[in-house]
């Protein structure tokens, strides 16, 4: 297998922005593409689908164009879309971003499960609930540089906040 496809394989990523990653017909096409494509069997992914759709709270949305949807539904469905195929890596920018509470407490469980299951995630995010409650190692950038090093303990215990006021 050629690299360019065998990383798309082993990573999933999800963009800031639904609108730019979303584009097939319906809910459910767009959330089986990657799986479809890689050759993973129907059954396995419809299965993967039917467990994240029912977390992420957007089983009833399956025959949907995506384009019909509200932003809050179509970050659900771009989120659901990453994980169906199982890579080994989930790449997720601004995850929860424009999510109200309920539905980002329903992405951070599916990606607590998604990384128990031994996968592993990189967000690229400014939400310090999100890295408190998901990273394990955080490197803090600013203008392009690396500021920070270090485990979540190590960030949130030390002079994080001085990160920011620079």
């Amino acid at each position: 297998m050629p690299i360019i496809e065998e990383i798309a394989r082993r990573v999933g990523v999800t963009f800031q922005n639904p609108d730019r990653q979303l584009f097939t017909q319906t809910v459910r096409e767009e959330c089986l593409f990657a799986s479809k494509n890689f050759g993973i069997p129907e059954k396995e992914a419809e299965n993967n689908l039917t467990s994240i759709a029912a977390a992420l709270n957007i089983d009833k949305l399956m025959d949907r164009s995506p384009v019909t949807l509200s932003y809050r539904e179509k970050k659900r469905i771009a989120l659901a879309s990453t994980p169906v195929h199982r890579p080994d890596v989930l790449l997720l920018d601004e995850p929860v971003a424009g999510l109200d509470q309920w539905n980002r407490e329903r992405v951070l469980s599916l990606l607590r499960d998604f990384h128990h299951s031994g996968a592993g995630m990189m967000e690229i995010t400014h939400d310090l609930l999100l890295v408190n409650c998901l990273a394990t190692r955080v490197i803090f950038l600013r203008a392009g540089q690396k500021a920070f090093d270090g485990s979540t303990r190590q960030f949130f215990n030390g002079g994080w906040r001085d990160l920011y006021a620079e």
